[in-house]
């Protein structure tokens, strides 16, 4: 999380299936969220 100096946040976070092996890593995301006030995005979620 990022704040600016007027205390706006800008955050990122996911959760994730992650696999790995000898050959490959996946990352599979199943959630995230944005919360952008700095930029004024509205919160998105997917």
């Amino acid at each position: 999380m990022w704040t600016n100096e007027e205390g706006k946040v800008y955050s990122y976070s996911l959760v994730a299936k992650y696999e790995l092996n000898s050959n490959e890593y996946t990352e599979n995301v199943l959630f995230r969220i944005l919360t952008g006030q700095i930029s004024g995005e509205e919160i998105q979620y997917e």
